[in-house]
């Protein structure tokens, strides 16, 4: 089947809401007024230079900044942006009816390609170890990090689509309705850092609080 290029839609993306040069520093921030001021994110210059699609290498569809269904960078070099290495391995369950253009997601397996795995709901395997998982999913009985030892989980699941899309995976999937569920995926990694990592990190130093370290997965 041949698909019309006024078909494919324009992925979501950071920078159009961030006007940044370079890197934010706390110090600045009280100045600034957008929500994103604060954080530490890198520069998007390198994306403003890219101005048409570009044929994916892998399926050949014209996209623009990356491809969004073989998550393959497009139009730059992929050392030109940044990278983020999470402390644990994330496994994301799409919704296999959700428009990939609507969808996020993408983003954090382009800048965290080493960690996470995007996953179609109807090609899902089954789930190994399912007491040794964690899924972020808002519910009455999700719980924060502070509630779960470390040592209790190797990896999250996240599942992606619409609200409706999501919570039936999540509330109807035998396999996924009995994994112990958390509550958005920069926010389980910003209180992952906050509850193991800091008191870790802080025998050996003087950390104090967050240092923006996944801020670029924004």
């Amino acid at each position: 089947m041949t698909t019309n290029v006024n078909e494919f839609e324009e992925p979501f993306l950071a920078d159009e809401q961030i006007q940044s040069d370079s890197i934010i520093s706390p110090q600045t921030s009280s100045k600034l007024s957008s929500p994103l001021d604060s954080l530490k994110i890198s520069s998007t210059k390198v994306l403003e230079k890219i101005t048409e699609r570009t044929p994916c290498p892998k399926c050949d569809k014209p996209v623009k900044y990356f491809c969004y269904w073989c998550y393959i960078i497009v139009g730059c070099d992929s050392s030109e942006l940044p990278r983020v290495k999470l402390p644990i391995k994330i496994d994301v369950i799409k919704h296999h009816k959700e428009k990939v253009g609507k969808s996020t997601v993408a983003h954090a397996k382009i800048i965290a390609p080493d960690d996470v795995e995007i996953i179609s709901y109807s090609q899902m395997p089954k789930i190994e170890n399912p007491g040794r998982m964690l899924l972020l999913f808002p519910g009455p009985n999700s719980k924060t990090l502070q509630e779960i030892p470390r040592s209790s989980f190797d990896k999250l699941l996240v599942v992606d689509g619409t609200w409706r899309q999501a919570s039936n995976m999540a509330r109807t999937n035998p396999e996924l309705k009995n994994i112990p569920t958390i509550e958005a995926l920069y926010y389980f990694l910003k209180e992952y850092n906050e509850v193991y990592e800091i008191p870790e990190e802080a025998i050996h130093s003087d950390v104090s609080g967050y240092d923006g370290r996944y801020d670029n997965l924004l």
